[in-house]
């Protein structure tokens, strides 16, 4: 049985044997928001899976990283010339963007117009091949030459767990860690108590098996998989 965010808040200050006024909600609450961020920023995680859309827009380099953006696993969208078949857009770092279109890094990140005719022997727009993340925005390259969807598949920080929305996948599947963790963390911030390293213990064998378990899930059916993360 899974606990929301109010029975996690509960449950962290019993288990330090704390009330309300020695540790208040407000900070009980971040503890258990700071474990869920802090996770999900190291680990490509299933609580952060996030799958999308966004439209390209001709003569348009910059759209702006969605909110809780955290890094990218995949764009794509369909070929024009066969439905049947998807073309992906490659990631590559800012660097080889600018050595690979130089031209339209000189309109920087409020790019509205196509590349200038001829600057640096780039003169036409294109269907993108590539795309880097810069700044909060993302970069296509060569910059569109008509509107068309591009599919994204990306890794998000979850928003953080509130009273009015106490529930989301991490509190679903895997309450126990933010509650170990959560007690690891109060313990560093000040509410001491003399379990925190067996608190620590369980908290580190369950980030251990999540990571194993995304691992799991990312490969082939009945394809055999080591118990190391990886």
């Amino acid at each position: 049985m899974s606990k929301d965010f109010i029975e996690l808040k509960a449950s962290l200050r019993e288990w330090l044997g704390l009330t309300t006024k020695e540790l208040p909600d407000l900070i009980c609450g971040d503890i258990i928001n700071l474990v869920q961020r802090r996770y999900c920023r190291l680990h490509e995680s299933r609580f952060g899976e996030t799958s999308d859309t966004f439209e390209a827009r001709e003569s348009i380099r910059d759209y702006a990283a969605p909110e809780g953006w955290s890094k990218p696993r995949s764009f794509w969208f369909p070929d024009p010339d066969d439905q049947n078949e998807v073309v992906y857009i490659d990631y590559v770092n800012k660097d080889l963007f600018d050595k690979t279109f130089p031209a339209s890094g000189l309109f920087g990140s409020t790019f509205t117009a196509p590349m200038g005719a001829g600057a640096f022997g780039e003169s036409n727009l294109g269907t993108p091949e590539i795309y880097t993340v810069w700044a909060g925005y993302i970069m296509l390259g060569p910059v569109p030459d008509h509107a068309f969807t591009i599919f994204r598949n990306w890794w998000r920080i979850p928003a953080d767990l509130t009273d009015a929305v106490p529930t989301n996948e991490f509190t679903k599947q895997a309450w126990e860690y933010l509650l170990f963790k959560g007690l690891v963390m109060a313990s560093l911030f000040g509410f001491e108590d003399a379990r925190m390293p067996g608190w620590k213990d369980q908290a580190d064998e369950i980030e251990k098996d999540l990571i194993i378990e995304d691992a799991r899930a990312r490969t082939t059916a009945h394809a055999a998989i080591s118990e190391m993360p990886g």
